[in-house]
């Protein structure tokens, strides 16, 4: 993500596609998010990703919205704690018109929830890499949702977005997740305490 060259293009249609390169039969499509509370997340964000030539950009805004870009959130936890979340390092970043490296994904456990054949997370993770005076910092995030399947019915609720409390090492979202983040993890930390404001 490029804070300082951000464009602001007008919001396509919403237009979610499966994604052309994968097996139909590995993705989870429109019919997770029919008539139930749950979202499409976005674990890339459009407004993010649109920078630079406008073209390109306006591509780009246009490729989030294929279903390997979704994952379910229930709405309060994507349309409040997560977007909260992304506000917060979409401002920091715009405000300082710093360069960013972003990656954000679903904790995928054993025990998650099934709703219409698919695992619902009830965990998911952000971290953000940026270059601040020629010294690199990351920071990381996790987020919880709570996730109630009776049947073809899904509720669920989510926490209030706090800034400290929801911080955690690079290293804990490692075991987490199981990936490996290399040199990320030795990186400086990031204070971002500011950033929930």
């Amino acid at each position: 993500m490029d804070g300082g060259n951000l464009l602001q293009l007008k919001r396509p249609p919403t237009n979610w596609l499966l994604d052309p390169r994968l097996r139909t039969g590995g993705q989870a499509g429109a019919e997770l998010y029919l008539r139930n509370a749950l979202d499409r997340g976005h674990l890339v964000r459009r407004t993010n990703v649109q920078w630079g030539d406008e073209d390109a950009a306006q591509q780009a805004g246009e490729d989030v919205h294929h279903y390997t870009n979704a994952t379910p959130q229930i709405k309060e936890f994507n349309q409040r704690t997560w977007l909260q979340l992304e506000d917060g390092l979409l401002r920091f970043l715009e405000d300082a018109g710093l360069k960013a490296s972003i990656f954000s994904g679903p904790v995928v456990r054993d025990d998650d929830p099934v709703y219409r054949r698919v695992k619902i997370p009830l965990s998911y993770w952000k971290i953000l890499v940026v270059d601040i005076d020629g010294e690199a910092r990351a920071v990381g995030y996790v987020l919880n949702q709570s996730i109630e399947v009776d049947g073809d019915e899904v509720a669920g609720s989510a926490d209030g977005f706090d800034i400290i409390n929801s911080q955690v090492s690079i290293r804990q979202i490692e075991v987490l997740t199981g990936l490996d983040f290399g040199a990320v993890k030795n990186l400086d930390y990031l204070d971002f305490s500011a950033i929930g404001d």
